[in-house]
């Protein structure tokens, strides 16, 4: 796991005890930081492996435009923020300085020359170390609460001593970017953004990254305060990353840490029937998705199989053997409630052509489709092949 904490945080943590500022870039501050570097000039620079906030004194630079340069360096080499000591080197950054680190959201602070950098660069240190006790921690409680549920004494303790008491109203939420299993590096980013929107939504929660989503957990936040928190960061997360597209399923509330895996099971449970019952949303809650909760629970499958077979198989078949998509109007003309003006619409095809279909699905199902109890039935068979699949 690399090692890394948000800059905020580590700004955060010393901004009570140190007079350090903030003068620019504060749009960066959702940057990961994995470790500090003194860089007092562009060779130097060259050495960051990125992600580090630098420390300079200046002593290494002659003009504002030097630094300007160093600035320029830092960010071409990936640093995630700089702190320069104002003093005998540098009288002061200029307005081309903070506007330039506005622009690129590269966080830029300011301490007096009388502070001892050593002592911010100590803190900072010590800061992320901690950091990453506390987060291989809550990373191994989380897998075992989803995974290892009955073993307790595995993650209650770990939850309990960062705060997540019980009795309490327990969320489990799941968020998926749509595009697989992606590198460390990118992974470990998505997570820094999302830690940051959950800072400012000042709640009681845990993010852990799962490779393919990420699971958080929620204490003390109502569904709608759930809601609207998701709505921010789904916002926020397509802003950020353009090629993705972020989903949030959300399991109900549970009073326990050992019932954390039912919350989290409901909300995997959505995305195995992605985009049938929130058609243009992409947040869902378990409560929202009706006659699939009972459907979710059948155990034997064979017997869904069986159910699947007798009531569409001829129309499966039929699509496989003509290249067709006979499953698929029906799916909509039933979700459309029996109107056909929609499906048409879809499917950017003429009305004729869905009545025709739904003309040839009825004789090779031999059904009447205005009849309700048949409508009943094949929605039934059709709920259960999305789960299935």
């Amino acid at each position: 796991m690399a090692i890394s904490i948000l800059l905020s945080k580590l700004y955060h943590s010393v901004v009570g005890h140190y007079p350090i500022k903030l003068v620019a870039g504060e749009s960066g501050l959702s940057n990961a930081v994995k470790w500090v570097h003194m860089v007092e000039n562009k060779e130097i620079s060259s050495f960051l492996d990125g992600q580090e906030i630098v420390f300079t004194t200046g002593i290494g630079v002659q003009t504002p435009e030097d630094l300007l340069a160093l600035i320029k360096e830092n960010v071409c080499n990936r640093a995630s923020g700089m702190v320069v000591n104002i003093g005998p080197y540098i009288k002061e950054v200029t307005p081309e300085m903070l506007d330039y680190c506005n622009e690129v959201h590269f966080p830029l602070f300011v301490v007096p020359w009388q502070v001892k950098m050593a002592r911010i660069i100590k803190v900072f240190c010590s800061y992320i170390l901690e950091s990453e006790k506390h987060e291989v921690e809550l990373a191994s409680a989380v897998q075992n609460a989803v995974y290892s549920p009955e073993q307790t004494r595995l993650y209650v303790p770990v939850f309990e001593e960062h705060g997540f008491r019980e009795p309490g109203k327990f969320h489990v939420a799941i968020l998926d970017a749509g595009d697989g299993k992606t590198s460390q590096e990118i992974r470990v980013d998505r997570k820094r953004k999302i830690e940051f929107r959950l800072e400012s939504f000042q709640a009681k929660a845990i993010v852990a990254d799962m490779d393919t989503a990420f699971v958080l957990f929620f204490m003390d936040v109502t569904a709608d305060g759930i809601n609207d928190f998701a709505e921010k960061l789904l916002a926020f997360m397509n802003a950020k990353y353009e090629n993705a597209a972020f989903r949030i399923a959300i399991g109900n509330e549970v009073s326990r840490l050992s019932e954390l895996v039912t919350s989290y099971t409901q909300a995997c449970r959505i995305f195995q029937i992605s985009g049938d019952t929130d058609e243009g949303r992409f947040i869902t809650n378990y409560s929202e998705i009706g006659a699939y909760k009972v459907l979710l629970e059948l155990d034997r499958q064979e017997v869904s199989e069986a159910y699947i077979q007798e009531t569409i198989g001829p129309l499966i078949e039929y699509d496989k053997l003509n290249n067709s998509d006979f499953v698929q109007v029906l799916d909509l003309y039933l979700r459309h409630s029996g109107r056909v003006h929609p499906v048409a619409s879809t499917l950017f095809v003429h009305r004729n052509t869905i009545n025709y279909k739904l003309k040839r699905i009825e004789k090779l199902l031999d059904c009447d489709l205005s009849d309700f109890y048949v409508r009943l039935n094949l929605a039934v068979a059709l709920m259960l092949r999305k789960i299935s699949r």
